[in-house]
């Protein structure tokens, strides 16, 4: 958050309004600090120039949905070894690593970043379609700790042949997805 601030305080950023994925915003004609009041009295007042209702409100702005993850670390983990090698594999995408590492898409963005309280990388996607950033989030994930499986797939299909696996996991998955079917609003 303090880096945050740091950069909106800088001139030739000229910031008129700021905000991170947890609701705090920053306005700097206010103050300088995260202020989820400030994001609520801004939005009541567009609102109340709004005569036609909530909904019509919303519908005048695009969807994006956020999928916030975390992964736990281990304390032998190389953090820059893993992030270097999510550099490589997405060399031909946008990238900023200010705070971590953020991966830029067509319309989608993901965003790792390792926590300063915690021995955890945060893991932060955005898309339009909430599947779509569960799905970033997961691969963030996935790239991040690719060791990480649970121990049933290791001892059970690690024996098998990869073409055995990869039958194994289809009809796996396919039972899974089918058992869930209409159970649950979004994955």
């Amino acid at each position: 958050a303090r880096q945050f601030a740091e950069q909106m305080e800088r001139p030739e950023v000229d910031a008129v309004i700021g905000g991170e994925g947890n609701g705090g915003i920053i306005v700097p004609d206010f103050h300088y600090g995260r202020d989820a009041l400030i994001g609520i009295g801004l939005f009541l007042s567009a609102l109340s120039t709004h005569k036609n209702g909530m909904c019509s409100f919303r519908a005048r702005y695009p969807d994006y949905y956020i999928s916030k993850n975390k992964m736990e670390l281990t304390a032998d983990a190389d953090i820059k070894a893993v992030f270097e090698k999510i550099r490589d594999k997405y060399r031909s995408h946008p990238m900023n690593d200010e705070d971590g590492l953020k991966i830029e898409f067509e319309n989608d963005w993901v965003h790792l970043r390792t926590s300063n309280t915690e021995p955890i990388i945060r893991i932060y996607a955005e898309s339009n379609f909430a599947s779509t950033a569960n799905n970033m989030a997961m691969r963030g994930h996935a790239l991040s700790w690719w060791n990480s499986q649970p121990a049933w797939a290791a001892d059970y299909i690690g024996a098998m042949s990869a073409g055995k696996a990869g039958d194994y996991l289809q009809t796996y998955i396919h039972a899974v997805a089918t058992y869930w079917r209409g159970r649950l609003v979004q994955w």
